[in-house]
């Protein structure tokens, strides 16, 4: 089991659920293609609200999740962003929150994921909620979202063979993905998060010294 936290000067990241997430938790409406994969960019760019990208992502979402996001209430969406072809978003309703990517054809994904961090968060701190790998074979990829601190104002996932993968950091929440057909980064991150706050500085963590065994 990994549990616990690790503290380095003022950044303290500490992760909740590490691996690839059981079909109770993770669900698809057909694997994403090799050309949006392809079309995959390290950094995202904004999607603007009620522009057609996002709200195909929205729609993509609810139609997907249906009764698993409840009835009654107006959603609310963060990190909404696209990398290429494909968007991604935080879509919360009614206490249940999930993270989507979907391409405009249909295909995509949703993951549940952590409505709030089990602790406040420090100012600085950053906490690994969740990450995974969905599909297979090219149509492979990976996903890590978590929480982070009000002074967090960028998170950058570094990942030996790949580009450095630049995360959607808002609303004290983060998100990034990446294709892992080549094996790279699959199952989650497994090397450095670089974490830069509100003064300036950065530090990068390892991945694999936030865990420990219990």
């Amino acid at each position: 089991m990994l549990v616990g936290a690790a503290a380095f000067g003022t950044l303290i990241v500490a992760p909740h659920v590490f691996g690839d997430r059981s079909p109770a938790t993770i669900s698809a409406s057909g694997q994403l293609t090799d050309a949006q994969l392809a079309s995959w960019t390290s950094a995202p760019t904004a999607v603007t609200p009620g522009s057609a990208m996002a709200t195909q992502a929205q729609a993509w979402c609810e139609t997907n999740l249906g009764t698993a996001n409840g009835t009654g209430g107006t959603p609310t969406i963060t990190n909404l962003d696209a990398r290429g072809a494909v968007a991604s978003l935080i879509y919360q309703r009614q206490g249940l929150v999930y993270y989507c990517l979907s391409a405009g054809d249909g295909a995509g994904v949703w993951e549940v994921v952590g409505k709030t961090p089990t602790e406040p968060l420090a100012p600085s701190q950053v906490v690994l909620d969740s990450a995974g790998s969905h599909g297979s074979g090219s149509a492979a990829l990976t996903y890590a979202e978590g929480f982070a601190g009000a002074d967090v104002t960028a998170i950058t996932l570094n990942e030996a063979g790949m580009e450095p993968v630049v995360a959607t950091v808002d609303g004290g929440r983060w998100t990034a993905w990446w294709p892992s057909g080549d094996g790279l980064g699959r199952g989650g991150p497994t090397g450095d998060i670089t974490v830069t706050t509100t003064d300036g500085s950065t530090q990068s963590v390892a991945v694999s010294s936030l865990y420990r065994n219990d």
